[in-house]
């Protein structure tokens, strides 16, 4: 722990690198997962979320917001194909969020 760059910048540094301009593998198994799917899943989603929903093949971060606008849930969304959406989220919220 340390203000100052340890010695695992580097490391930590390239790896981000690589993820962004080759390939990378993340291990999403103790995370929640939901599909959304169907003709107005987009509908939906937009309804239930703060930010717009992304387009297909990205990923944004959202909020999920109660009738009266607060907060509920931060979600990961990925629209996966045109009315597929994947929807994640942490492990101890899965069955709040659902």
């Amino acid at each position: 722990p340390s203000f100052q760059r340890t010695n695992w910048f580097g490391p930590v540094g390239r790896e981000c690198k690589l993820v962004m301009e080759k390939v990378g593998v993340i291990d999403l198994t103790p995370f929640g997962k939901f599909i959304v799917k169907g003709k107005d899943s987009h509908k939906l989603l937009d309804r239930l979320f703060a930010n717009t929903m992304p387009k297909v093949g990205m990923t944004n971060i959202s909020h999920m917001l109660t009738p009266s606008g607060k907060v509920y849930a931060e979600v990961t969304i990925t629209q996966l194909a045109p009315g597929r959406f994947l929807l994640v989220t942490g492990s101890g919220s899965e069955l709040h969020d659902l």
